[in-house]
Parts: structure tokens; C-alpha cells; sequence
């Protein structure tokens, strides 16, 4: 007889888990790596901001200089 392996553990969702929640062991690291990811997110965002406002400054600043040439 083989032995029982137990099936790998999933997220519950919100609404299922009103029964089970003191059953739910939640995984640290992958949290805070989740925590990283959406950090990690928002400062690339900002990055990117900053990017296309450089170069719309330096566009600015190459037509400025175009016309006075």
C-alpha cells in the first residue's frame, strides 16, 4: 500500500475561506516577495515617468536652441 501524499496547498479564495481561515498557514517569504514585486512595480513606474519628462525637457531645450541658430 502506498503511502498518502498530501495535495499541495492553494490560496483560498475570499469568499470560500470563512471556514478554513484558522486552517490557512500563510507563506512569509512569499508575501514580502510580494510585497517586493509591488514595489519593485511602482518604482518602475516612477522611472519611467521621470524618463519621458527628461526627454520631453530635452527636446524642449533642442528646440530652444534650433531657434535661436
Amino acid at each position: 500500500m502506498k503511502p498518502k501524499v498530501p495535495a499541495p496547498k492553494q490560496k483560498l479564495i475570499d469568499k470560500d475561506m470563512t471556514g478554513y481561515l484558522a486552517r490557512q498557514d500563510e507563506n512569509v517569504p512569499l508575501a514580502a516577495m510580494d510585497n517586493q514585486l509591488v514595489e519593485m512595480d511602482r518604482d518602475y513606474n516612477v522611472m519611467l515617468m521621470e524618463r519621458i519628462e527628461s526627454k520631453k525637457q530635452l527636446e524642449a531645450k533642442f528646440q530652444d536652441i534650433q531657434r535661436k541658430i
